[in-house]
């Protein structure tokens, strides 16, 4: 989604991954693991004026499960690759995707950049050593930083029939199939929830915005929803589907933050940027696509 509307912009794109192909044609695709030194350098040394990071592992449970290997890739290798580019491209500009989690537990809603960071998992840890160390870059060596602690995105996407992607996709897969859409004690607790197009949209006018360098910004919609409202209106579109609820796993509710919000004053103020997709809108959006495959 990003990739498309970069082109769409004129920017001369590059990916790397894992993977070996892409499926946007007009760009330049590299295969490789960010823990490779050899092959970060190599791309670097292709000289992108800007990197965006949305590379890692994902999920609070599965990185309490297996730290060594999400530490590996979330922390050591972003800070490998954060080393090179201030010996390479310093003047690069370099765009971290991290979360709400590093906040953990809100103290207060809406949650600003000011709150206290205690991430109640490896994970979120994970996700705010690289944020601090973003500002510490920008502030040793005038490293041309943004952190986007970003709330809950979703989106059309291939991954929606694996439950880990994000529980919009999955649900809303579940739904079409007639399935259960199972919750977690009550679904009473909040979430903001922002939708990959308005996401998109900030993140290219966060690449042509120079003053914000060096800022830490929360990116989401500025309004919540239960998942329990969220899932009825999956079911309530979809006309399919039924809620069904179960008492709270112990892992998970060991990393269960509670209700948040997002306060997006300090983007919207910056950047001029607002969110335009209502979660109805978002739903329909992806039921409609997942009913084109």
């Amino acid at each position: 989604n990003l990739v498309k509307q970069l082109i769409i912009e004129g920017a001369k794109v590059m990916s790397f991954s894992t993977s070996t192909t892409h499926p946007v044609q007009k760009i330049i695709h590299i295969r490789g693991d960010l823990r490779d030194d050899q092959a970060v350098v190599k791309i670097l040394k292709l000289q992108p004026e800007v990197i965006i990071s949305l590379v890692g592992l994902s999920g609070q449970v599965a990185s309490d499960n297996d730290p060594d290997k999400y530490f590996s890739v979330n922390v050591i290798a972003h800070i490998k690759l954060l080393n090179n580019i201030v010996k390479i491209l310093p003047k690069a500009k370099f765009i971290w995707s991290s979360s709400r989690l590093e906040y953990g537990k809100p103290q207060y809603l809406p949650v600003d950049e000011k709150h206290l960071t205690a991430p109640l998992s490896q994970y979120g840890i994970q996700k705010n050593i690289i944020s601090n160390y973003c500002q510490f870059l920008h502030l040793r060596h005038r490293l041309d930083t943004v952190v986007l602690r970003t709330s809950n995105p979703y989106g059309p996407h291939p991954k929606t029939t694996q439950g880990k992607y994000n529980v919009i996709n999955y649900w809303i897969d579940q739904a079409l199939g007639n399935k259960n859409l199972t919750l977690y004690g009550s679904g009473s607790q909040k979430r903001d929830y922002l939708y990959i197009d308005d996401l998109i949209e900030v993140i290219i006018k966060l690449i042509k915005y120079k003053k914000t360098t060096g800022q830490i910004y929360n990116i989401g919609s500025g309004k919540a929803i239960s998942i329990r409202q969220m899932a009825q209106e999956i079911i309530r579109q979809s006309k399919k589907g039924r809620l069904v609820f179960i008492p709270w796993p112990i892992k998970f509710k060991q990393v269960e933050t509670g209700d948040y919000i997002s306060d997006i004053t300090r983007i919207s103020k910056d950047v001029g940027w607002q969110p335009k997709t209502s979660i109805k809108d978002g739903i329909r959006n992806i039921i409609s696509t997942q009913e084109n495959l």
